[in-house]
């Protein structure tokens, strides 16, 4: 073994015990580097010198941005690498730029107001919805935030990051409620321990079983980066405990990583580039330069002139309307007329509209610009909004609710807040922790009446049910009916004549008038 190699062992091994992530990375690009060595049929000197070469494995994306990538690496390799650098960029993006505006807006459509849950359990259906209405209006382990805050910033985390954790918690809680809290963990604390470095059951923080099976997520004591705490301990949080929101790209992906904001980093920094280039053009175009010209020399003038000058030394001279100005025999002013690129405006609606279809968010929506669609363009853009908002909708009851509320319920029957025994619920256990959660109702409606009737018309038609088009809407459709009914009789006892039986009545007196004659 060479000198070099020597050094090179020992630096992998140093790098292995201070920075996993450094050493898996020395690793990666030495494998690169024979890779393309094999391919080439060129040694790494060779590469090294050759500036094209040098430009394929440069991190600035734009001197490789219309050709193909050759990427070799698995997802989860891939994210080994860059998940650290993904997700502070991404955060910068949310943050720094008003994509995060159009994000939030997104998050709201995907919450509104909170998720409703119905109790499936013939027994104690009334018992567990009222716990869990007062447990998840502070069910943070900070004891302030309620389920729908926790909700929210999991689709946020979920939308810039690719991912969401949220840790059950065992907590002490007062009598009446469950022991356990919720705490959101953000998406860097989850990574691999410098002591498990070398185990190949642990990628990017998640331990898999030898059959592919998550057993659990390391998570870090502290956040990285944080000024007020530098521990670099770890814990391990069980996958029963962690629920974790994930819309893989890729067959086996450990981690998100690969979010809406990943692919749209270049373009959204496109963005700020063309809006820069915009106010550049606007002052120069209200930049005007008056020149005089002379036979003699106009030093001596000019100086005379000059009200200002610049921290260069070049003169000012002021310039105000409504003046006269006399200039001597054989002067001459002419001024320059500016102008900017007419392609900044164009370049900036394309550039939108490619951040649009990278986020999955509509155009009109990220630009609030609707003035170039039509009516029924408009409910086209709306519907396809509207399907991505309820798959979101769908990620967050399946990998979020529904599971936490099986936790919740097995919690309810460990403290003994209903009544049933262990045994028992053992047994019935799917039957007790069914549950069905409506989510919030899509708000948007261009014309109300049309929509409204067209869902009369569907259900008098038997083409649609009146328990899909209430559910549709965020409602409980027992809760409706046992209200209307609430209503309907307490009309009658008040002698109030409901509308549609005033418009009945009316109708059937018009049709009896119009067969007497008038009743004449």
């Amino acid at each position: 073994m060479s000198i070099r190699d020597r050094v090179s062992v020992f630096i992998d091994a140093f790098a292995r015990t201070v920075s996993p992530s450094w050493a898996l990375r020395r690793e990666m690009d030495r494998a690169s580097l024979r890779l393309l060595d094999r391919r080439s049929g060129r040694g790494a000197s060779d590469r090294v010198n050759d500036p094209r070469a040098i430009s394929d494995l440069s991190e600035d994306s734009r001197l490789r941005q219309y050709r193909w990538g050759d990427r070799y690496s698995s997802p989860d390799a891939t994210l080994q690498l860059d998940l650290d650098k993904s997700l502070l960029r991404s955060t910068e993006l949310f943050t720094d730029d008003c994509i995060g505006g159009a994000i939030d807006q997104h998050v709201t459509q995907v919450c509104g107001l909170g998720f409703s849950a119905k109790s499936m359990s013939d027994r104690f259906s009334e018992e567990i919805l009222l716990i869990w209405k007062h447990w998840s209006a502070k069910c943070s382990v900070n004891r302030r935030d309620s389920l729908w805050t926790i909700t929210r910033i999991a689709m946020r985390s979920f939308m810039t990051r690719g991912e969401a954790a949220i840790a059950i918690v065992p907590r002490v809680m007062e009598d009446g409620y469950p022991n356990i809290a919720l705490e959101v963990i953000d998406s860097q604390r989850i990574e691999t321990p410098p002591s498990f470095s070398a185990d190949k059951n642990v990628r990017i923080g998640v331990k898999y079983s030898d059959g592919g099976e998550i057993l659990g997520y390391y998570v870090r004591n502290s956040q990285p980066h944080d000024l007020n705490s530098g521990s670099i301990e770890h814990y391990f949080v069980p996958a029963s405990d962690m629920l974790f929101l994930i819309d893989p790209w890729f067959a086996v992906q450990s981690r998100g990583g690969f979010s809406a904001l990943s692919r749209v980093a270049n373009a959204t920094r496109d963005m700020a580039d063309l809006n820069e280039a915009g106010i550049v053009g606007a002052q120069a175009e209200a930049c005007v330069v008056g020149i005089v010209q002379r036979s003699l020399s106009g030093q001596a003038a000019a100086s005379g002139a000059a009200t200002g000058y610049t921290s260069s030394g070049e003169r000012l001279q002021d310039m105000s309307p409504g003046r006269y100005e006399y200039i001597e025999p054989g002067e001459q002013i002419t001024f320059n007329t500016p102008s900017r690129a007419n392609s900044v405006g164009t370049l900036q609606e394309f550039t939108t509209r490619r951040i649009s279809v990278g986020v999955g968010i509509p155009y009109e929506v990220l630009s609030n610009d609707w003035r170039s669609l039509s009516f029924s363009g408009g409910r086209i853009v709306l519907q396809m909004w509207k399907e991505v908002i309820a798959s979101h909708k769908k990620i967050v009851i399946d990998a979020l609710l529904i599971p936490l509320w099986q936790r919740f319920v097995s919690e309810l029957v460990i403290k003994k807040l209903i009544n049933i025994s262990v045994s028992e619920f053992r047994q019935n256990r799917i039957k007790i922790s069914d549950v069905t959660f409506t989510p919030p109702p899509w708000q948007y409606a261009i014309n109300p009446g049309e929509e409204v009737d067209a869902a009369i018309a569907e259900i008098d038609e038997n083409l649609n049910t009146k328990e899909a088009y209430i559910t549709s809407r965020g409602r409980d459709f027992v809760a409706v009916m046992e209200q209307r009914q609430r209503e309907v009789e307490d009309e009658q006892n008040r002698g109030i004549i409901p509308p549609e039986t005033t418009k009945a009545v009316k109708g059937a007196s018009n049709a009896d008038n119009a067969t007497t004659g008038g009743g004449k």
